[in-house]
């Protein structure tokens, strides 16, 4: 539908693009590009007051879940894989994401190995959250399941 209104637009309503020429285009779009996007626009966004919504902290939280994705051999590889209740192997990952809780943003979102740590993902996203909000403190909360001295003495590293 928008690809018809810009040809509208443009005054070229008589060119047409098929459904095959417009799924070829797209599947040699580059998904980095939409991640370059996102962080650039958050950068610029940390930079101002609005991401400050409690007294001199932006509050963030880190979770992580386990899902089910498409069970193919590639996914297996790469994320791993679970056997379910009938034997069968089934692809599944770790996702984890970075939000801000005021603001309603993601920041950052990680796609890891299904045997991940839920702490080495987090670790991932602390180092991400560096490169948008540059050295400006942000209170994290994370749950029960990030309880380690190790990653205690990770966070007390990142603080200095």
């Amino acid at each position: 539908m928008e690809i018809q209104h810009y040809f509208q637009t443009m005054e070229k309503g008589a060119q047409t693009v098929s459904k095959h020429d417009y799924l070829r285009q797209w599947q040699q779009l580059n998904p980095e590009v939409f991640k370059l996007l996102n962080r650039n626009y958050l950068k610029r966004f940390y930079r101002g007051q609005a991401a400050i919504p409690w007294p001199g902290y932006p509050v963030l939280t880190i979770d992580g879940s386990r899902a089910k994705i498409p069970n193919r051999e590639e996914n297996r590889q790469v994320y791993g894989e679970s056997i379910n209740n009938y034997g069968k192997q089934l692809a599944r990952t770790n996702l984890s994401v970075v939000h801000n809780e005021f603001k309603r943003f993601l920041l950052d979102i990680g796609m890891h190995h299904y045997r991940s740590s839920e702490i080495a993902d987090a670790k991932a996203h602390i180092e991400a959250l560096k490169a948008i909000t540059g050295e400006r403190p942000g209170l994290i909360i994370f749950d029960r399941n990030y309880e380690s001295l190790e990653f205690v003495d990770f966070l007390e590293q990142v603080r200095e």
